[in-house]
């Protein structure tokens, strides 16, 4: 909670920022790919703006409830890690302060869900070191829900992700 009341003090403090109004004038424009974005936030935008309306604070609500989700996620993933609650406190402490977090959830971008996608990867990953039956199959949507975001950006961050997989997966087999 305490990182939505964040964003959503500080998310109008500024007037729209000049790739808000490049992704609005997309939204209303609907396509199935475009050259320099994915189209899932493209039409994330589309229906915030038929369910809430085109103000500042419209376009910046998903972006700061991807927010919340990762910082929830990080809780959830150091409980799952073993964590009691000041480790899950600090976790989520962690995560609300990183300055990439409170950048891209202040504003409406492609890159807010980004973070969202990987931490729900991780998440699940952790879950099946942990031995749960039913993750293995589970972790295939949000990778794949995230490529289909990260069209254009899978490149460059995907070859990050197997280093990071395998430190996790060593740590968890101690």
């Amino acid at each position: 909670m305490i990182a939505l009341l964040v964003h959503l003090l500080t998310n109008g403090r500024y007037g729209y920022f000049r790739d808000e109004l490049y992704y609005i004038a997309c939204a209303r424009h609907l396509a199935f790919g475009y050259v320099d974005q994915p189209p899932l936030s493209i039409l994330l935008l589309r229906l915030s703006q038929l369910l809430l309306g085109d103000s500042l604070f419209a376009l910046r609500l998903l972006p700061a409830l991807a927010g919340v989700a990762i910082v929830a996620l990080t809780g959830i993933i150091a409980r799952e890690l073993g964590g009691h609650a000041w480790a899950i406190a600090l976790a989520c402490a962690g995560s609300l302060s990183a300055l990439f977090n409170l950048a891209v959830a202040n504003f409406f971008s492609m890159n807010a869900f980004e973070p969202l996608f990987w931490m729900g990867a991780v998440y699940l990953l952790v879950r099946i070191i942990n031995g749960a039956h039913s993750a293995p199959v589970a972790i295939i949507t949000p990778r794949n829900t995230g490529l289909i975001h990260l069209r254009r950006a899978a490149k460059m961050r995907s070859t990050a992700t197997p280093p990071a997989a395998k430190s996790i997966v060593y740590a968890g087999a101690r």
